[in-house]
């Protein structure tokens, strides 16, 4: 008499949870307009990289490592999830602000990091998760938030200052037209805009409104432009420099021009009003 003996059946693993493919897929799609970001940010740094400088070079293969990750991401999110943050840090060795200093890079971070919390959320084995496997992923859905906000309040701020070059340090001090307008730059990359309520200034020519002071983050594009940004969705005005910072008897002067389209008679013509700086 043969007694037949039935194997064990196999243990299947657990199903994914609704949670762990929500942000599997939110991953997945909202990597497609990040990726579309830093090609942005890349394929100008490719056709000058034989000639660019070495933090450029850095730069993009920091930008080819984020887009390798991002993409391998999609079937291992924790692979891509790692080569991107390590692409990322290779970028922000680079830049004068760090992270913050930039909110692409702000996205790529956040992207990256999504990656990793979903390769934790959808994390599955053949035998029972461990109690400590839950925490992990409860810790997961509590980090993901915490970038979320983050990551929103960060990229709305916009990026912070980048300092003036010592090259461009003849713009630096408080400029006034004399006719209620007054703007004064500063060597962290700052410019602090003033109004008065009475002025009497084109509206092309200044981006605050009669009786507002703002600050805004200050570019200067050469010799050519001074850009000033109010964070990311914020204000930007962009002026010509008609003529740059020089000697007029005892005064030193300069002429900014934002009309669009540019006309010259709508220079505004500003003098600084610091003597102590020459």
């Amino acid at each position: 008499m043969t007694t037949d003996v039935q194997a064990p059946a196999e243990a299947r693993p657990a199903p994914k949870s609704r949670v762990a493919k929500i942000v599997r897929w939110g991953a997945r799609l909202t990597s497609l307009p990040v990726l579309v970001l830093a090609l942005i940010s890349l394929l100008p740094t490719l056709v000058h990289f034989s000639v660019s400088a070495r933090d450029d070079r850095m730069n993009a293969f920091g930008l080819c490592g984020v887009c390798v990750g991002f993409l391998l991401a999609w079937r291992w999110p924790a692979v891509g999830g790692g080569i991107g943050l390590a692409s990322i840090g290779v970028i922000a060795t680079q830049a004068e602000g760090g992270l913050t200093g930039d909110p692409f890079s702000v996205a790529f971070t956040l992207q990256a990091i999504l990656f990793l919390i979903s390769s934790v959320l959808n994390f599955r084995s053949e035998r029972p998760a461990p109690p400590a496997m839950g925490l992990m992923k409860g810790v997961a859905i509590g980090l993901l938030a915490i970038c979320v906000i983050a990551g929103a309040v960060i990229i709305y701020r916009g990026p912070g200052p980048t300092p003036v070059p010592k090259e461009k340090e003849r713009y630096l001090g408080v400029w006034d037209s004399g006719t209620g307008f007054q703007i004064e730059l500063t060597r962290a990359g700052e410019a602090k805009v003033t109004q008065a309520r009475d002025s009497k200034v084109a509206a092309c020519n200044t981006p605050v409104t009669p009786g507002e002071t703002k600050v805004f983050n200050v570019t200067l594009r050469g010799d050519d432009f001074l850009e000033l940004v109010s964070g990311a969705l914020g204000d930007t005005k962009a002026y010509r420099i008609q003529q740059r910072p020089h000697k007029d008897g005892k005064q030193v002067k300069m002429t900014l021009n934002a009309s669009d389209p540019y006309q010259g008679t709508n220079g505004l013509v500003l003098v600084r009003s610091d003597p102590a700086r020459k």
